[in-house]
């Protein structure tokens, strides 16, 4: 059952590796968020599971909320 729910789906260090970090720099941004944006990831069997859109979402909003405090 969870293999199928998970298919598709990247673990914490798949998605760390993705964006170029450390797999704790994930878990801090799915807890704490970053710039007041958490990266949004879905929790199964105990451990969490991210999605690209997931990702591109979570940089996106990131970027776009660093973008809007730099130019104020």
């Amino acid at each position: 059952m969870i293999a199928e729910s998970t298919k598709g789906k990247m673990t914490t260090v798949q998605a760390a590796e993705r964006l170029g970090v450390d797999h704790s720099t994930v878990s801090r941004w799915t807890l704490v968020g970053c710039n007041g944006v958490a990266l949004r990831g879905r929790k199964i069997g105990g451990r969490w599971f991210y999605t690209e859109e997931d990702l591109a979402a979570f940089l996106d909003a990131c970027n776009q909320r660093t973008d809007g405090e730099a130019r104020r």
